[in-house]
């Protein structure tokens, strides 16, 4: 297993086990994670992926719209943990 540190400085490799699980390569990581997600994102990644939104799109939207999408993708969290 590569170590993904030089990415962001908060990877482990349980963080970095998760976006590997979720069919993610490093390159795509290091995108996302320029794009404003953190090491613990890898669901968002995924959510963002859903929404047909690239890594790109989230950077050239800004923080504000991230911001808006992260309490997007909270919310549908809860949702779902409601229903279970």
């Amino acid at each position: 297993m590569t170590n993904w540190t030089d990415i962001h400085p908060d990877f482990t490799e349980e963080l970095q086990s998760q976006w590997e699980e979720l069919a993610f390569d490093k390159e795509e990581v290091h995108e996302w994670i320029e794009a404003g997600l953190k090491p613990e994102d890898s669901e968002f990644a995924v959510y963002f992926q859903d929404l047909e939104y690239t890594p790109e799109d989230v950077k050239n939207n800004g923080e504000w719209f991230l911001n808006e999408m992260r309490k997007q993708f909270n919310g549908k969290k809860e949702e779902v943990f409601f229903w279970i």
